[in-house]
């Protein structure tokens, strides 16, 4: 973090507490990226997948309008993977995962790792700059996307967009940051929350 903000970081800050949790390692028995690589891997229940998510992600993107032409399609950097904090952090659960099935038992259920045309296989001995090629390659969204319309800066705390009449945002859009887990739930809450909002009004 220290490296991303030129100056040293405070012990106090929230990325930095031991309870936070940075990284999700999800295995599953299914492919679900075989879109994004090509593998055309069965759904048969003979292929594992053990994605690494990154839960508290420091690297901001932005959201532009392309033309004053509402229907425009907008334009999105996501500027996935730019703080060197996000590198670390996914790193390290790539490695906990790889070290996982390099194990007695993982190999006893793997027989080999299936990789994207043009990729190379990983081990946890990799070196930063392979994992890191690999993640810039591949990596996307597990639908969690939040914050374009962030608290504070586009909408105030009854949900209304500043600037603008009769007109409320309603989503995990409205976060003003990370929250470390998955967005269902507090989407729920921020759902229950602004119909309270609005049915006092």
């Amino acid at each position: 973090m220290e490296k991303d903000e030129g100056q040293k970081v405070s012990d106090g800050d929230p990325h930095l507490q031991p309870i936070r949790g940075h990284i999700e390692i999800l295995p599953l028995c299914a492919n679900p990226e075989s879109p994004l690589t090509d593998l055309n891997t069965p759904f048969d229940g003979i292929v594992i997948t053990s994605g690494t998510l990154l839960l508290l992600p420091t690297s901001r993107g932005c959201i532009n309008l392309a033309s004053a032409d509402p229907p425009a399609v907008p334009l999105i950097d996501r500027n996935y993977y730019d703080t060197e904090a996000d590198r670390v952090a996914v790193r390290h659960g790539m490695r906990l995962s790889m070290r996982a099935f390099e194990t007695l038992d993982g190999q006893a259920i793997v027989d080999h790792e299936i990789v994207p045309p043009g990729y190379n296989s990983l081990t946890s001995a990799s070196s930063d700059a392979e994992i890191d090629a690999h993640v810039k390659r591949k990596a996307a969204t597990w639908f969690h996307p939040a914050g374009s319309a962030a608290m504070g800066k586009v909408v105030d705390t009854d949900l209304k967009v500043f600037g603008v009449e009769r007109l409320r945002v309603v989503d995990a859009s409205v976060l003003p940051c990370p929250i470390g887990a998955h967005y269902q739930v507090v989407t729920y809450a921020v759902a229950e929350q602004a119909a309270e909002i609005i049915t006092r009004e």
